[in-house]
């Protein structure tokens, strides 16, 4: 009876431990399901846009769509990305304002070293020219001395007292030994400030960004002062547009226009109170009006803001791909390149480009950079040109191109002196000083007119 008790609580120990770990199991699948739901609900226009590029169909997450819930998460999505880049660009600010800080310190450092080896160089020269005039009091000391010797050699020992009393009122100061104090001293600070010198040159050049197997330098001749109310005297020059008190700027276009936008942005508000629009999209572009419509979203935009006076378009670089052509029954897919598809593209530029005019907005298109990959960078090349084609004459045509490394892509390039990277690894997107170099270069065809 006692074995039988014995052997069966094991038993019973076994069951209890499967069950807990069939429980937990259970609820690692559940976690796991749930984190993908959420991963799948968060990046759900990612991959409607990839399923749009690589099977030219809808993705069927799409028709979730109709749901709230569903869009909420594709929100959030866009409110998390544009967060992200403000963040960055409060950084990048940020850090431009420490160093900036930490430049003008070390000047005024650098300056009063430089003030005190002037200093000391004068002194030392001074020194220099009363070298002559020691030696020859020096000279003279030992004449006197030697009169002296004699003196005492022929006259009495009372008498060579009173002369030797007589000769050291009257000779000259002897000073040689302070000349040399004061040359040794000088000479300590001099080798003092070189061996500071030779150390902050030194760290200097640990701080120096990486070099870069591709880089282009430039003269650093390009403008980045902002427009001023005086800058606005030729309003009718083409390489302008003009801001005025209470008109927005309407920012549109890809990931590319996503992080340059906020440099622009903050600008604007900064110097000028003007405020903006910013409906940048990852993964948009104009091939695919089925996941985002851009022509679509911009009449809209451009009819319910009557006060948007300038509109910013950077676009294409998601566009190399087929696209379904909505007018064919049978929904075939365009080829890229072809004429049919080139002829579409055409018309939504150009749509877009009627829906400014009508509204009175003012163009400028920016246009696309190299990118690393060659078969890519054809793509972007024939792009580039229906884009400039299309525009040119209706909009402030900025390619950016040669500004980012003339015929050729570049990872890195020299700013002010220094090789910045300018490019993300991925070989398409601009890095943070990339996006703030353009920026810059965008600045000054922007002429702010108050009224």
């Amino acid at each position: 009876m006692q074995d039988s008790k014995k052997t069966s609580k094991p038993g019973a120990i076994q069951q209890l431990q499967k069950r807990s770990v069939k429980a937990g199991a259970k609820r690692v699948w559940l976690i796991l399901v749930v984190l993908i739901v959420a991963m799948v609900w968060f990046a759900q226009q990612s991959i409607n846009a990839y399923w749009l590029q690589t099977y030219q169909r809808k993705s069927p997450l799409q028709a979730l769509d109709q749901y709230a819930w569903w869009r909420a998460g594709a929100e959030f999505y866009d409110t998390a990305e544009t967060g992200y880049q403000m963040v960055l660009t409060d950084t990048a600010e940020w850090f431009e304002q420490v160093t900036a800080s930490f430049n003008e310190t070390r000047g005024e450092v650098v300056t009063g070293r430089s003030s005190t080896l002037e200093r000391t160089s004068a002194n030392l020269s001074s020194v220099v020219e009363r070298v002559p005039e020691v030696l020859a009091q020096e000279s003279a000391q030992k004449s006197i001395k030697e009169k002296e010797q004699e003196l005492r050699d022929e006259l009495p020992p009372t008498v060579t007292t009173q002369a030797e009393s007589s000769l050291l009122t009257t000779q000259p100061p002897y000073y040689n030994q302070a000349v040399r104090t004061l040359l040794v001293d000088t000479a300590a600070g001099l080798i003092g400030l070189a061996q500071k010198s030779e150390k902050l040159t030194s760290a200097e050049q640990r701080l120096e960004p990486p070099k870069n197997d591709q880089v282009l330098v430039l003269d650093g001749t390009q403008a980045t002062d902002g427009a001023t109310t005086s800058d606005c005297m030729g309003v009718d020059e083409p390489q302008q547009v003009v801001l005025r008190d209470g008109e927005k700027v309407f920012f549109a276009g890809d990931s590319l226009m996503q992080s340059i936008a906020p440099h622009l942005r903050q600008r604007l508000k900064k110097e000028y109170d003007i405020d903006s629009i910013n409906l940048s999209k990852p993964s948009t572009g104009l091939s695919y009006a089925g996941f985002f419509d851009w022509p679509a979203t911009i009449e809209d935009t451009l009819a319910n803001n009557s006060d948007i006076g300038v509109m910013m378009v950077f676009i294409g670089a998601n566009d190399a791909q087929a696209f379904i052509d909505t007018k064919d029954a049978q929904q075939r897919p365009v080829k890229f390149r072809s004429e049919r598809w080139t002829e579409v593209y055409q018309q939504r530029i150009t749509r877009i480009l009627d829906a400014a005019e009508a509204a009175g907005v003012q163009v400028v298109w920016i246009g696309l950079p190299h990118m690393r990959n060659a078969r890519y960078q054809d793509k972007m090349a024939y792009i580039n040109t229906l884009l400039h084609d299309s525009v040119t004459g209706r909009a402030l045509w900025l390619p950016i191109a040669d500004l980012l490394g003339g015929d050729t892509y570049l990872d890195s390039m020299a700013i002010n002196g220094k090789t910045v990277r300018i490019r993300r690894k991925d070989g398409i997107h601009l890095s943070r000083e990339g996006d703030a170099y353009v920026a810059d270069y965008i600045w000054p065809y922007l002429c702010y007119a108050s009224q």
